[in-house]
This record gives structure tokens, C-alpha cells and sequence, in this order.
């Protein structure tokens, strides 16, 4: 069963490359980003391809960075991080 990651526990998480404050990234920005990994166009920081859309992530402030949420654990790690400009998001 996913449970999706509480508001209140967004507000005390940080991005790990930025120190930027996260917050749920919204339908808007999944639904792009989801048309992007579609067209097998997204890869992480790390280089690996993104083969499976999002249901849900955590987004940078600035919009520049989104991290995955995996059965409604948040995956933090830069190198799993997806940057916005480099998938045509920004």
C-alpha cells in the first residue's frame, strides 16, 4: 500500500546538492516530466536512464532539481536526482 509523503514532513527535508528546501512537486511538473521519461529523454544525475514515470517526488525551491518518492520514501541521493533543464523541464 503507497502512502503518500506527509506535507509536514516535506517542510524539514532539504536537498542534499543545494541545501534548498523541497516541497511535493506538483501534478503539473510530474505530468511533464512523465511525457518526458515517456519518450525515454530523462536520466538521473548519475547518467542512468529513467525508465519508470513518477507518482511522486520532492522538487527544489527553485524548481531546478526533483528527487524521487518511492512507496513513499523520498530517494535523496544526488546522483538519483533529476535535473530539471537537462529533461527539457525548465
Amino acid at each position: 500500500m503507497r502512502m503518500p509523503i506527509e506535507e509536514a514532513f516535506c517542510r524539514i527535508l532539504i536537498c542534499p546538492a543545494t541545501r534548498q528546501g523541497l516541497e511535493k512537486a506538483s501534478d503539473f511538473h510530474l505530468a511533464g516530466l512523465n511525457r518526458a521519461i515517456g519518450g525515454h529523454r530523462v536520466r538521473t544525475q548519475g547518467g542512468a536512464l529513467v525508465e519508470q514515470p513518477l507518482q511522486e517526488a520532492l522538487i527544489t525551491k527553485d524548481g531546478a532539481r526533483i528527487y524521487p518518492v518511492r512507496d513513499g520514501i523520498p530517494v535523496l541521493l544526488v546522483e538519483e536526482s533529476i535535473v530539471m533543464e537537462n529533461a527539457g523541464q525548465r
